[in-house]
C-alpha cells in the first residue's frame, strides 16, 4: 500500500500527524488497524508502527512479524504491547503519551528563551540529564532548538520538527537538575507551541513517559491533552 492509500485508508490523527509520510516504505492494513514500516531518523533501520483496536491489530502484527524484516524499533497502542511478535523482542520497552494542542492556554513568560545557535551545548545538556532522548541536533532535523541560559551554561532547551503534515513536533524537551521547579522548562515548551502553532495546521504534538507526572501536569496546563498511549522499544539484536 503506498502513502496516497493509506491516508484514504484511516482517519487516525496519529497516522495522519504523528507518522512522516516521506519517511513511509509500506503498510499493512486490517480493519480498522494499520501497520507501517517506515525509515528510522538516526540509522535508518526500520522503525515499525502499530496503530488501531486490539481485535485488528493484534492478529494484523503477527502477519507483519512473519513478512517484515526485523526493525530497529517498534511503536505500538498500549492495548497490544503484549503481542509484538516474539521475534522482535524489546528491550527496555515504555508506556509513554501522545498529547496535542491547538492553543496556548497559559500565557506563560516566554522573555528568557532563545534560540540555539551552539547546539553542541545542546548534546552536553541532553547527556547529562536525558541521556535517553531520542530527539538530538545531529538525528532531528530540527526547525529550531531554543533555549534558557544561566550566565553562559545552558540550563534548559527543547526542539521543533514538522511533521509530512505540517504539524509541530516537540521534542528533546530538558533541564538541568540543578535548575529543575523554576519554570525553564515549562517556558521553552510554551515558545516551542506558540512557533508549531504558527504554520501548518495549527496543531502541536509532543510525547511523553507516562510515568512523568511533573511534565504531563506541565503540558495539560499549557493546554495539551492526551490522544493516545504507546509502548515502544527497540528491537533485541538478532542471536
Amino acid at each position: 500500500m503506498d502513502v496516497e492509500q493509506l491516508l484514504t485508508a484511516s482517519d487516525d490523527p496519529v497516522l495522519r500527524h504523528f507518522l512522516d509520510h516521506r519517511r513511509v516504505r509500506r503498510a499493512w492494513t486490517r480493519g480498522r488497524a494499520v501497520v507501517v514500516e517506515q525509515t528510522g531518523r538516526g540509522d535508518g533501520a526500520p522503525v515499525v508502527v502499530g496503530l488501531g483496536p486490539r481485535d485488528d491489530l493484534s492478529p494484523l502484527l503477527g502477519v507483519v512479524g512473519a513478512a517484515a524484516a526485523r526493525p530497529g524499533r517498534v511503536i505500538v497502542d498500549a492495548s497490544v504491547a503484549d503481542d509484538v511478535p516474539a521475534r522482535w523482542p524489546l528491550e527496555d520497552p515504555r508506556a509513554w503519551l501522545w498529547m496535542t494542542t491547538t492553543a496556548l492556554t497559559d500565557p506563560v513568560p516566554t522573555g528568557r528563551v532563545r534560540e540555539l545557535s551552539d547546539l553542541s551545548e545542546v548534546d552536553a545538556l541532553l547527556d547529562d540529564a536525558a541521556p535517553h532522548s531520542l530527539t538530538r541536533p545531529a538525528t532531528a532535523g530540527a526547525e529550531c532548538w531554543l533555549g534558557t541560559h544561566d550566565g553562559h551554561r545552558l540550563v534548559s532547551a527543547g526542539a521543533l520538527t514538522r511533521r509530512s503534515s505540517g504539524a509541530g513536533h516537540l521534542g528533546g524537551i530538558v533541564t538541568a537538575g540543578s535548575h529543575a521547579r523554576r519554570g525553564l522548562g515549562t517556558a521553552v515548551t510554551a515558545a516551542l507551541t506558540a512557533r508549531a502553532l504558527a504554520r501548518g495546521p495549527g496543531l502541536a504534538t509532543l510525547g511523553v513517559y507516562t510515568d512523568n507526572a511533573t511534565a504531563i501536569g506541565v503540558y495539560r496546563r499549557l493546554g495539551y491533552r492526551e490522544e493516545r498511549t504507546f509502548v515502544s522499544g527497540a528491537v533485541a539484536p538478532a542471536p
